[in-house]
């Protein structure tokens, strides 16, 4: 009779110790994951802290190099048809001989990692062409050689190459202790950090991630890593505004954009325009790269030597305008409310940054968009004097960004964070959208 009491009563101790180990086991379990994900963040972390000192480096390294070859241009003209040829030569041989891949966009190679690492037979070890510790040193070498000779490129191509190349180093490491793991993931978050840091611009970094994922074919893998992509993002980001106290790139005052039918018809023949010159930009690019790949021996040589020759004479028969980055000239141009720049200058710079990237030199194509949207706009307005031809400008600097590098969106709200006029959201939407259906229509008719 007794036995029969306590039987009960054993048998809920008995479920009461197995309830207590699952839960001391899910405990353990989460324990588990949460110490991973800590120490995966931490990992994310670090390496986008590196990325925004390597960014902010850079950055003054090319504001340094872009200063001295303005000055040396107007202190002496005649000088750049030495100078220019000489450090195109220095800056292509470079790239040829040790990093074939860093020449030209880095943009456009972290692309082309992404795209061979999405083919089904590609193992992870297929991306060091692209990115990998001799590419970034060369890159960043090659790059700031020739924005010191005078070539006109930007510096965000070799920060989004360089930081996708910080995040597959760190990656590689530590890819045996992730479950899971695809190197992607991890190119996308340090690409993405290294366009946020290189701007000050976050949100632009958040939307160069999402917009660009789509054409990889690897949402469903993301979609568990997108939370670390996006705290790269504002870990880069805010990294580089506390090291540069936060820094506007065009800093000019607010103004308002004029919705009527002239204002309106004006943006769109701005937007068309940027778009037909992307497209053009694009194609000569992507035609003069695969003839320049396609010549051996020594008559390579002649190549940056004839187009730093080429950026020389359009510069002193065009003027100051059209030589360097642009960073200065757009800088001085959305200082005024008049139009400054001529057709003429604008159709030297788009031969200068053609000229640049043919050579075979590393730079980016995003500041060289900015410039000649920026100018287009500035040669339009005029059409409409008594607007503040600033409304045209960055609206014509969006509408490039967007066509070149097919993300309209990043474009927006790139322009809108290095601007901070915080009116002109709408206007640059319209914009971009509009310049990258011009560019994606002039590619059917064309091609």
């Amino acid at each position: 009779m007794c036995l029969l009491n306590i039987t009960p009563i054993i048998r809920k101790v008995s479920m009461i110790k197995d309830f207590l180990k699952s839960v001391l086991s899910i405990k353990k379990i989460a324990n588990i994951f949460i110490k991973e994900k800590l120490s995966l963040i931490f990992v994310i972390f670090l390496a986008s802290v590196a990325v925004a000192l390597t960014t902010v480096l850079y950055n003054k390294l090319f504001w340094i190099s872009s200063k001295i070859a303005k000055e040396r241009f107007i202190e002496n003209h005649s000088i750049v048809f030495l100078v220019v040829p000489t450090f195109f030569l220095v800056s292509a041989y470079l790239c040829r001989k040790f990093a074939p891949n860093s020449a030209g966009s880095g943009t456009y190679h972290v692309l082309s990692a992404l795209k061979k690492l999405s083919a089904p037979e590609t193992r992870h070890e297929g991306v060091e062409e692209y990115l990998s510790f001799k590419t970034m040193l060369i890159t960043i070498i090659s790059s700031l050689i020739s924005i010191l000779g005078g070539g006109a490129l930007g510096r965000e191509g070799p920060i989004i190459q360089v930081s996708a190349c910080i995040f597959v180093i760190i990656a590689n490491k530590i890819k045996r202790f992730i479950p899971n793991f695809d190197l992607r993931s991890w190119i996308t978050a340090g690409s993405s950090a290294g366009l946020a840091a290189a701007f000050n611009a976050p949100l632009a970094g958040i939307m160069f991630a999402i917009e660009e994922l789509p054409q990889f074919h690897f949402e469903q893998k993301f979609s568990r890593f997108k939370i670390s992509v996006f705290f790269a993002v504002i870990a880069a980001g805010v990294t580089a505004q506390y090291l540069t106290n936060y820094y506007v790139l065009f800093d000019f005052p607010l103004i308002h954009f004029l919705w009527d039918i002239k204002t309106f018809l004006l943006l769109l023949l701005v937007s068309s325009i940027c778009g037909v010159a992307a497209w053009i930009l694009k194609q000569i690019i992507t035609a003069t790269e695969k003839w320049r790949n396609s010549i051996t021996g020594n008559l390579w040589y002649f190549i940056p030597i004839s187009f730093g020759l080429l950026v020389a004479l359009v510069s002193v028969l065009i003027g100051s305008h059209s030589f360097g980055s642009g960073i200065m000239t757009m800088q001085e141009s959305l200082g005024s409310s008049h139009s400054i720049l001529t057709i003429q200058e604008s159709l030297g710079r788009l031969i200068n940054i053609i000229a640049s990237t043919s050579a075979g030199c590393a730079g980016g194509l995003v500041l060289p968009a900015i410039a000649i949207g920026g100018s287009i706009g500035s040669v339009v307005s005029k059409l409409l004097p008594l607007l503040d031809a600033r409304m045209f400008i960055i609206s014509g600097m969006a509408a490039c960004i967007g066509a070149l590098i097919n993300a309209p969106l990043t474009a927006a709200v790139l322009l809108l964070e290095i601007t901070n006029q915080t009116e002109f959201l709408l206007p640059l939407f319209i914009a971009s959208l509009v310049s990258s259906w011009v560019c994606q229509r002039c590619d059917n008719i064309f091609t």
